[in-house]
């Protein structure tokens, strides 16, 4: 799996929030990408512009090209389509483009227009308003692979989130709201859905408070509306980070998720752009995370659009933080067996402790990566390269081992003196699951044999038990204080995801002399009994 930058004359301009799709046309010949609409934002600071264009690749001159030229009409005059807006979704039957609802100049919308792609002429789809979902943007639209059921989920009506799931019957073009319960996903925009064999399977977004969301969904029964209820799954691998306007795709081999925005930070929440490139593999039903490559800027929003012929998948536009993107990429698959190599792609072995361990790792990313803006600061390469590195699961394996992969060494050099690692030590990167051991004598052992290592000695897995005893001890020595201050210790409220690795070595000198137990534990030197 790779990256390859389309080279072609007269791209989409920068836009985000636009919709694509690939469209099969006998007058045209071939496939073609349909991109329509979406927002150009130059300034974060300032408004963005909505855009109402069409622009179109086709797939066997390899040129982009524009039908429609923004659909202008004298002022005053109707226009013969569906206007500026962005975050919107659609959907092909035949060759006809489809786009619902977005956010227009006037707020949400909930219109459906269909674009004939054989004579690129907008007309607005008018038949069985009763049952269509409300005005939105930012929804999650996919559809069926017989072509006559399309799911829109989600979205937000400007003033909150909603969590509604309605069903299109293309055969008789009727509307139909599930009624999956209460047990669903919470409310959420900015989303992705893809059908699979049938079941909807839903992943992130952006909930009601505004956090990314990262949790994964199924759908089963969609099509007769019976019985249908949502399910949540947890598959093996390291579930990604949280994220919100994502893209994905599915194709034979693999479900492809692509970019988005998280939040970093336990104490002041800060935004990142995320530019990896993480699947479920279908034969395999696991989380798998591509490392090495080197693509797209990091975004959100973009387009992703399956190129079935060409097993290619093509990323258009999107936004970066600062402001709208006009670039053009295309992630080929390759030609393995199973649409995944072993050497783009790296994966848990799919046991409970490894699911566990997705938070410790998130947290050794966060760091890591901020870590690296210090030690390469103005290096694209490396930046872009280390954030993919450091999201990917490995689970006890050798951090200057893996590192060493993307950094020279004199960085590595400097990345590793600034975690406290020896040349060759060990740092593992699976959370054991503990259950309530505060009473466990043979546990406190533990956690003295923990105590007297060095600080780039203690494994990861050994975090848990020793944040649960110190919250134990803190609970049951509170007022038991070595110096004359009347507040809790700053690691009391934090969770273990919280911890950060550079903090580790505080939390162990804070447990050592902190609570009298403490006294007779030596302060450094690894546990020779």
């Amino acid at each position: 799996m790779r990256w390859r930058r389309l080279e072609a004359d007269s791209p989409p301009s920068p836009r985000h929030g636009h919709t694509s799709a690939c469209v099969r046309s006998e007058v045209w010949d071939g496939e073609m990408v349909v991109v329509h609409g979406g927002e150009d934002l130059a300034d974060a600071r300032g408004p963005g512009k909505l855009l109402e264009d069409v622009v179109v690749y086709h797939l066997g001159s390899q040129r982009w090209f524009r039908p429609v030229e923004g659909v202008q009409g004298n002022e005053g005059e109707e226009k013969d389509g569906p206007g500026p807006r962005a975050h919107h979704v659609c959907f092909v039957v035949g060759s006809s483009l489809y786009v619902v609802g977005g956010k227009k100049p006037d707020g949400p919308a909930a219109d459906v227009w269909k674009l004939d792609t054989n004579t690129w002429r907008w007309t607005q789809v008018t038949e069985e308003r009763e049952g269509r979902p409300s005005a939105r943007s930012a929804a999650a639209v996919a559809t069926s692979a017989d072509e006559k059921h399309v799911v829109l989920q989600g979205g937000s009506n400007g003033s909150k989130c909603l969590g509604d799931t309605h069903v299109l019957h293309l055969e008789g073009w009727t509307w139909s709201a599930l009624p999956t319960g209460n047990t669903g996903p919470s409310p959420r925009s900015h989303h992705t859905i893809n059908i699979i064999n049938g079941h909807v399977l839903l992943f992130g977004g952006k909930g009601s408070s505004g956090a990314a969301l990262n949790d994964l969904w199924v759908l089963k029964e969609f099509k007769t509306g019976k019985d249908c209820t949502w399910s949540k799954l947890d598959i093996p691998g390291t579930t990604p980070t949280g994220r919100w306007g994502h893209a994905a795709v599915s194709t034979a081999t693999a479900v492809i998720f692509v970019g988005g925005r998280g939040d970093s930070g336990w104490i002041t929440k800060k935004e990142v752009y995320y530019d990896n490139v993480v699947v479920i593999n279908r034969a395999s039903v696991q989380w798998m995370h591509a490392v090495g490559l080197t693509g797209p800027t990091a975004c959100m929003c973009h387009a992703l659009t399956m190129l079935r012929s060409a097993n290619q998948v093509l990323l258009i536009g999107g936004f970066d933080g600062k402001s709208s993107l006009d670039q053009t990429w295309l992630l080929e698959e390759g030609n393995d067996n199973d649409g995944i190599t072993k050497q783009t792609f790296s994966s848990s072995s799919g046991t409970g402790q490894e699911n566990q361990s997705s938070k410790v790792w998130k947290t050794l990313g966060e760091f890591g990566q901020g870590i690296l803006n210090k030690v390469q600061k103005g290096s694209p390469r490396v930046h872009q390269e280390s954030q993919m590195l450091l999201e990917a699961p490995v689970p006890q394996l050798r951090l200057d081992e893996v590192a060493s992969t993307v950094f020279p060494s004199e960085e590595m050099s400097i990345l590793r003196k600034k975690l406290g690692l020896q040349p060759h030590c060990k740092t593992h990167l699976v959370a054991e699951a503990t259950g309530d051991r505060e009473q466990d004598p043979l546990d406190l052992k533990c956690i003295e044999r923990t105590l007297r290592k060095k600080p780039h000695e203690i494994e990861m897995h050994e975090l848990p038990r020793l944040m649960e005893h110190y919250k134990h001890m803190v609970r049951s020595k509170g007022t038991q204080r070595t110096d004359s201050s009347n507040h809790l210790p700053r690691f009391y409220h934090l969770e273990i995801e919280e911890l950060r690795v550079r903090e580790i070595a505080e939390l162990v000198e804070a447990f050592r002399t902190y609570y009298s137990f403490a006294g007779s534990i030596p302060n450094e030197g690894p546990d020779r009994r």
